[in-house]
């Protein structure tokens, strides 16, 4: 496996998203990705579903490495505090559950993928 494959950081974010605010929330999630891709470092975004209700919806973000993830973090946050969007006032308002979380490839196994 390549240096670079070896850096490689995932943010991987799970929601649990009611009917109701569904169309709202992909909308939020649509505009954060944006600013997101724009980011040095940014490698892949995927934003996945299965329909329910509630709905599952779970993101996942390839990063170069953790400091291009950091920094990218910093460019939201900064965003959203000049904005006045309060991410955690959203998602309840909205009756959203997350969990979020960074990951990283398992050598052994990525050398063998497909």
């Amino acid at each position: 496996m390549s240096n670079q494959a070896e850096n490689a950081v995932y943010r991987v974010d799970r929601f649990t998203v009611p009917e109701a605010a569904l169309a709202v929330f992909l909308a939020r999630v649509e505009q954060t990705n944006r600013l997101l891709a724009l980011q040095p470092g940014h490698r892949l975004q995927r934003v996945l579903t299965r329909a329910g209700n509630p709905h599952q919806v779970v993101t996942v973000i390839e990063w170069a490495d953790a400091a291009a993830l950091t920094a990218a973090k910093r460019v939201v946050e900064q965003h959203y505090a000049e904005t006045g969007f309060d991410a955690a006032a959203f998602m309840q308002q909205l009756g959203i559950h997350a969990d979020m979380g960074v990951f990283h490839d398992v050598p052994a196994v990525a050398a063998h993928a497909v």
